[in-house]
């Protein structure tokens, strides 16, 4: 028996619109809705992963933030075309996502960077992301003297760190079901605006 967020999907000629209706239901039972498996093409030419954190998503795209000399970043920096896949177990959905994507305005990582936690602030001079350091201790130590640098001050945003953001060439949806005939329904962008749909065999 169909959901009504599997007949949304089946209604629906627009993913950013079913993307939009999914998350929103995933965010009422998820503990951490906004989790993607974020997927680059290594500079060795081999596949890499790792979970980052949707912030924000529009017709634009789908926008994270990360330090920009990290593993991921450098990677984007060679190939700038990436995946995306969400699992959201308690509703049984998954969505994954193709596209190119870009650095976003240093207007918008400062709006940002301003509206975190003072810690986290702290924490992306710390940590200088993906390079080897001695001992956890060392990473602790870095942040004790990046906190008394900046005590009684604005923390200001570190120059290699931002936002991404991604914009979408292909959507698939999945509607999970317990005899493996999930549904799968893939859109491929045609041009700004006009998207094929597809529905796909498990």
């Amino acid at each position: 028996m169909k959901d009504h967020l599997e007949e949304f999907l089946d209604l629906s000629q627009d993913p950013f619109d079913v993307f939009r209706v999914w998350y929103s239901e995933a965010q009422k039972t998820e503990e951490i809705p906004s989790a993607m498996a974020l997927s680059t093409v290594g500079v060795d030419g081999n596949p890499n992963i790792r979970f980052v954190l949707l912030k924000d998503f529009d017709r634009n795209g789908l926008t994270f933030y990360t330090n920009y000399k990290s593993v991921k970043g450098r990677e984007i920096e060679r190939i700038s075309f990436v995946a995306v896949a969400f699992w959201w177990n308690s509703i049984k959905k998954q969505v994954k996502i193709r596209g190119s994507v870009y650095k976003i305005s240093p207007e918008e990582s400062e709006v940002y960077f301003h509206s975190r936690p003072r810690e986290a602030q702290i924490a992306a001079w710390a940590s200088e992301q993906s390079a080897p350091i001695e001992s956890y201790a060392e990473l602790l130590r870095r942040f004790e003297m990046f906190r008394k640098q900046f005590e009684n001050k604005d923390v200001p945003r570190p120059p290699h760190w931002g936002g991404y953001r991604i914009l979408p060439q292909e959507f698939e949806f999945l509607v999970y079901t317990q005899v493996r005939l999930h549904k799968r329904v893939l859109f491929e962008r045609q041009d700004e605006s006009l998207w094929r749909k597809i529905y796909l065999c498990p």
